[in-house]
């Protein structure tokens, strides 16, 4: 399996924005649950599951005694939030759980394939590992995703999508204009930029 990976400074890749929401920034806490809504998401109102275990297209988990388990695209739910406090909206589409990276006028998300490790106390802002599965995906659309606001549809964070809903704001799609969306040797720089670029969006649309 290839594997992609980089340790960086938390500050210096994201220019002070958040991986993650501001809900998922929590230590391991051993609670997890579902989000009906993405309401309940802003609000934190979480349903608690007990054992849940996210798979790759379903997961499992214990509700009021009884054990549940389904593929995602059947959920009824608008995401989960797991023991390590990491936040995922449900792809319907693709039958996925995306991890939410960062929210505003526009959501940006990473799919399963980024493996995002804190390491040291992360109110320190030591550093952060990510490593990406790259062979779990052929183009950088294939893993990271985007939506306009939490109910948006969830599209393929590709050059025309990005460029889409991005529209209102010709300078930040120009700056986006070299993701190449085939070479995993870059997809962690991309990552990383569209993603510092999505939060400045976000600032200005507040």
């Amino acid at each position: 399996m290839k594997t992609i990976r980089r340790i960086f400074s938390f500050l210096a890749i994201t220019g002070g924005f958040i991986i993650g929401s501001s809900c998922s920034m929590v230590a391991q806490n051993d609670i997890s649950g579902v989000f009906i809504t993405s309401q309940d998401y802003m609000e934190h109102n979480l349903i608690i599951y007990r054992k849940l275990t996210l798979g790759r297209i379903g997961f499992k988990g214990v509700l009021n005694g009884k054990r549940i388990h389904s593929q995602y695209k059947d959920v009824d739910f608008w995401g989960i939030e797991d023991a390590n406090g990491k936040i995922y909206r449900v792809n319907k589409r693709a039958n996925l759980v995306d991890q939410v990276i960062s929210q505003g006028k526009i959501f940006y998300y990473a799919g399963m394939e980024v493996e995002i490790k804190k390491e040291g106390d992360i109110a320190d802002k030591i550093s952060e590992t990510i490593s990406i599965k790259a062979d779990m995906g052929v183009k950088f659309s294939d893993i990271f995703w985007i939506s306009d606001g939490a109910d948006g549809d969830m599209l393929g964070a590709s050059k025309e999508n990005l460029s889409s809903v991005l529209s209102d704001s010709p300078g930040v799609v120009a700056k986006m204009q070299n993701i190449d969306e085939t070479n995993a040797d870059n997809w962690i720089d991309a990552f990383t930029g569209i993603a510092f670029l999505i939060h400045k969006y976000n600032q200005a649309h507040q």
